[in-house]
């Protein structure tokens, strides 16, 4: 009797630290989606700007910011363009403004593509790049993307904080600015 009381008790702590187990990797996955915790960066340059004329929207979708006091101004992702060739090997190219106040400045960003709720990119580092005198930064996603995305998150990274924005795109050729 004392073995199988032993037995159930001992199911029943496997039990509880799996569904405890589970529930952590779950929590972390969806904060691995907010913020990438690899201190492996990529510098890129961004010399080129072509951007097409075909269709363009624009939309207000609310943002996340997450941040300490600063002693400059005020950092915020103000808005996002979108441009899209209609070539799916070519991937995705986002203009991300935060303000001309912060021309000169470093940030580290990375963008996460979205069809629905499958994920188009699996970006592995921030992309480091610095604003010009627009107050814009231009990162082009070069993962093949079969279908058009309809959602991109937005990750930078800011003088140790972290700001975040979601965007709801339209899934067509051109171009489309998000305002937050």
């Amino acid at each position: 009797m004392k073995n199988k009381s032993l037995i159930i008790i001992c199911i029943t702590v496997i039990l509880c630290a799996a569904i405890i187990s589970i529930t952590a990797i779950m929590i972390t996955d969806n904060n691995q989606n907010n913020v990438n915790t690899s201190t492996e960066k990529q510098v890129s340059s961004n010399s080129t700007n072509s951007e097409g004329s075909v269709g363009s929207s624009e939309s207000s979708i609310s943002s996340e910011s997450t941040s300490t006091s600063q002693t400059t101004a005020a950092f915020r992702i103000k808005s996002a363009k979108f441009y899209s060739d209609g070539n799916p090997n070519t991937g995705e190219k986002a203009t991300i403004n935060v303000g001309s106040e912060h021309a000169g400045e470093t940030i580290d960003v990375m963008t996460y593509y979205y069809r629905g709720n499958s994920r188009l990119n699996y970006p592995t580092s921030y992309t480091t790049l610095v604003v010009n005198s627009n107050g814009e930064v231009s990162l082009t996603d070069t993962t093949p993307m079969p279908k058009y995305p309809s959602k991109c998150h937005i990750d930078i990274m800011y003088r140790g904080s972290t700001y975040t924005a979601d965007a709801s795109i339209g899934t067509y050729k051109g171009t489309q600015t998000i305002t937050f």
